[in-house]
């Protein structure tokens, strides 16, 4: 059998006969900051050992303040200013190692990698609120991560945490989310309905979207980079209504769709078709068809459809002296409560 005591003299702790060193009495740190004694084995043999031990007491007004996470995320759009993101897994809390102790915990940014956005980002400095005061370019930093280490301050050293903050890439939008046009049933391959333009603050209004139907049509196509619907063939929906949804999809994959909703009109004859010279190539003025049928159409005081854009040039084939410009013909008809404005209405 093995007895153990303590040789030291101290009333503050005991051992029982397991070894188990056990605290007698409640320890005071001004009093007694430490402790230092000598614990002793023996045997029934009267054979013995001995080990020391040493005992620091923590001050309990030293105890550091603790983040409720070590880790925190946020995300946020770019080129915005002016607000909190939304912070993962919860707002960023600490709290007092002692909560005996009434103190105030104050956060602070201590650093931040990239070091160049170390302005872009505040914090308040009682609540704990993140935010951003200054744009980050998607662009310039693509998706790289900055790293945010808030600290605590208190009467002690403080503690860190840290917020991953992530730049977003930004969904294209489409202005309206449903379109509304009209075509004629005799309409040809490849005649133009609407323009369905999405914008996206990482690319741009132009370029690098692409749009596409989301499901085919026999009716009905879209240029995958312009956006502009066209007629493949309606011939079978005079005087029917018809709805196509374009989607369009930036470089990162992210996408946006929109309603197109064509009304299909009975036929019309060749001789109320109006058209019109235009001192820009075709490719140009498809991308505008929607503001120039509602400029004609204020103008004209009707609805106006085009339905086709083609190229010309100015100049004789035969003479290389003229200067060719690049120019293009729009035809169109006007449209009064469903039925055809005749050509000579129009141009009067």
């Amino acid at each position: 059998m093995i007895t153990y005591s303590i040789e030291s003299v101290t009333e503050d702790f005991k051992m029982n006969s397991s070894g188990a060193l056990i605290i007698n009495r409640t320890l005071n740190y001004a009093l007694v900051p430490s402790y230092s004694f000598t614990v002793k084995a023996q045997d029934s043999g009267g054979k013995s050992d001995t080990t020391s031990i040493q005992i620091n007491v923590k001050d309990p007004d030293n105890w550091n303040p603790y983040f409720l996470h070590n880790l925190y995320y946020a995300f946020i759009p770019e080129e915005q200013v002016g607000f909190s993101p939304t912070i993962q897994p919860e707002a960023i809390k600490a709290l007092p190692g002692d909560p005996g102790i009434d103190t105030t915990l104050t956060y602070s940014i201590s650093s931040v990698t990239p070091e160049k956005y170390r302005s872009n980002f505040e914090i308040d400095s009682i609540g704990g609120n993140l935010s951003v005061v200054t744009a980050i370019d998607r662009e310039e930093m693509d998706s790289s991560i900055i790293s945010v280490n808030i600290k605590v301050d208190q009467v002690t050293d403080g503690r860190t945490a840290t917020a991953q903050v992530r730049v977003v890439n930004e969904a294209p939008q489409f202005p309206p989310e449903v379109y509304k046009a009209s075509v004629f049933s005799t309409d040809p391959f490849k005649t133009p309905v609407i323009v369905v333009k999405a914008s996206d603050p990482d690319v741009g209004d132009e370029g690098r979207l692409e749009y596409s139907l989301v499901s085919g049509s026999p009716y009905f196509d879209v240029d995958a980079s312009s956006g502009l619907v066209f007629v493949v063939s309606v011939v079978d929906l005079s005087g029917q209504a018809a709805t196509v949804e374009v989607k369009v999809t930036d470089p990162k994959g992210l996408n946006a769709t929109a309603k197109v909703e064509v009304e299909v009109l009975g036929s019309t004859s060749s001789s109320n078709v109006v058209t019109i010279s235009l001192n820009q190539p075709a490719n140009v003025v498809e991308r505008k068809v929607p503001e120039m049928e509602k400029s004609l159409g204020k103008a004209l005081g009707w609805t106006v459809n085009i339905i086709q854009v083609s190229n010309s040039t100015r100049g004789s084939p035969k003479s290389r002296t003229l200067r060719e410009d690049a120019k293009s013909l729009v035809n169109f008809i006007a449209v009064d409560k469903a039925e055809v404005v005749s050509y000579e209405e129009v141009v009067r």
